[in-house]
């Protein structure tokens, strides 16, 4: 038996088995990163008129919105002002977009705010079916209730959202003529007393900043604002403080 012969031929083989084994390893790789790929794809980009229309109506309820992506890498949320919401119609495919401050946008990575103090998935909440995405969002925070009763109004406060950089804010309630209000938006703290927030007043009175006093008592907040023309929702007084009252703090 030629041994060397035999021991080269042995070489071949596993020097072959070893190419295809890497190949075989290189094509697992890739279906994986395919897979993640299209795990971050678009998902609700475009959507039916029936559902852009639904989700038209929560937005354009909306003062702000968060977008997002869950499945993305080092995705975090982002605050989006809503400032216009319209439907498109794609021009070379089936579908339509939701377009907000003209960009489309991906309703699977959309999250609103809603009347039990979350920020809650659009896509799921009008009837669809998005993957890898939480229903709500900053779960872990406490959404921390004030109230005020004072002769312009009845207003309440709520603050959701809180960490180092600052927190969501909405007031809304009735005012001393009878008049609904609600006005809602991000606040950023200036300093670990105070945190502001600009916003835009009705009508002609243009914007103003509000300021929070978060470090007056562990059951109140003082609320006070520059530049305001109007009294507004307990928030738009340049002229005296508002003070809300902790009703109740839930999870």
């Amino acid at each position: 038996m030629n041994w060397s012969s035999t021991t080269v031929h042995s070489q071949i083989i596993f020097v072959s088995l070893g190419i295809k084994l890497r190949s075989n390893m290189k094509k697992l790789l890739i279906l994986v990163l395919i897979s993640g790929s299209l795990l971050n794809a678009d998902q609700f980009w475009s959507v039916s008129k029936e559902n852009a229309d639904k989700a038209l109506v929560w937005i354009a309820n909306a003062d702000s919105l968060y977008d997002y992506c869950a499945p993305c890498e080092n995705s975090k949320p982002k605050l989006i002002n809503v400032k216009s919401v319209s439907i498109k119609k794609r021009t070379t495919y089936e579908g339509f977009h939701v377009e907000i401050n003209n960009t489309a946008e991906d309703l699977a990575y959309i999250y609103f705010f809603t009347d039990g103090g979350k920020w809650k998935n659009l896509a799921i909440h009008i009837g669809l079916n998005p993957s890898g995405v939480p229903i709500n969002i900053f779960n872990a925070s406490k959404t921390i209730v004030y109230k005020t009763d004072i002769e312009h109004g009845s207003y309440i406060l709520a603050i959701t959202n809180m960490n180092n950089d600052g927190f969501y804010f909405k007031a809304s309630g009735v005012s001393g003529s009878g008049s609904l209000c609600d006005v809602s938006g991000q606040a950023y703290f200036k300093n670990t007393k105070y945190a502001t927030s600009i916003i835009s007043m009705e009508e002609d009175y243009g914007d103003c900043t509000i300021w929070f006093n978060t470090a007056v008592d562990e059951d109140k907040i003082e609320v006070s604002a520059k530049g305001c023309g109007a009294y507004y929702c307990g928030v738009g007084a340049s002229f005296a403080q508002t003070y809300f009252f902790k009703e109740k703090v839930s999870e």
